[in-house]
């Protein structure tokens, strides 16, 4: 099917020497809080939901904060504030997690995570797309559509926000509204080429095998190179003993 995609989010690292602390310190998948394995609140977190880091440090790098209850000691990654003091920094946290949440599978963290960073700071259109992108990856097309739209309505040249929303459309077999959204991303970015290869795919689904042949042939041209999705793709299988397909594919 059209392929879900997520802009990358560039994230500044810092590297140093972690302390020893032997000891482990515990954290929930849906929360942003780490404890003391002792805390009252670290014993509340289901198994399923556990998540053990070797240090501070590790934690904070995973975006966690200290419990305000059992006190843990403090990342060296942090300020002496807690990263909840500062809106600016607080609401970034929150979509930093949910990015971390997604790339593992856990799309469900994920949304709450976003959640909880738009809760925040509701002006931030990337924080709405990536909840889109993760109800689209459970199937909650309506959520992920309404997020999409929220991302456009703060950013109307958000193309990324546009491609998805066209693949969600696409996924639900309403073919116009997926051109449409296509078309505007190919309207902001002319060399976007996640826009091409997914009308390549509207286009084999409704059959019209030689405008998804050009569709795809544009894509590639424009840098599109996964060819393993290429093969996997079953929104393809409608053009694949085409001649236009087989000569594409011979090319790579």
């Amino acid at each position: 099917m059209g392929k879900i995609t997520s802009a990358a989010t560039m994230l500044l690292l810092f590297f140093f020497v972690a302390q020893s602390y032997g000891a482990e310190f515990y954290a929930s998948k849906t929360s942003n809080k780490y404890h003391r394995p002792r805390c009252k609140q670290a014993k509340k977190i289901k198994p399923a939901r556990l998540i053990k880091f070797n240090s501070p440090e590790e934690a904070g790098r995973a975006g966690y904060v200290p419990c305000k209850y059992c006190r843990p000691p403090l990342s060296s990654e942090l300020k002496t504030e807690t990263i909840e003091d500062k809106k600016e920094v607080n609401d970034k946290e929150w979509l930093r997690k949910g990015n971390m949440l997604s790339d593992s599978g856990n799309y469900s963290g994920a949304v709450n995570a976003f959640s909880k960073g738009i809760e925040i700071n509701p002006g931030d259109a990337r924080t709405y797309y990536n909840r889109g992108l993760a109800y689209a990856k459970t199937d909650k097309q309506k959520q992920a559509i309404e997020d999409f739209n929220k991302a456009i309505d703060l950013n109307p040249r958000y193309t990324m926000a546009y491609t998805n929303r066209g693949a969600v459309y696409l996924g639900m077999k309403n073919y116009e509204k997926a051109n449409e959204d296509f078309n505007s991303a190919i309207g902001l970015d002319p060399r976007h080429h996640w826009a091409y290869y997914n009308k390549a795919c509207l286009y084999s689904l409704i059959n019209e095998a030689d405008e998804s042949c050009r569709w795809l042939e544009k894509a590639i041209e424009e840098g599109y190179n996964d060819w393993g999705h290429i093969e996997k793709d079953t929104d393809l299988n409608n053009i694949r003993s085409t001649g236009c397909y087989k000569k594409l594919m011979s090319g790579r």
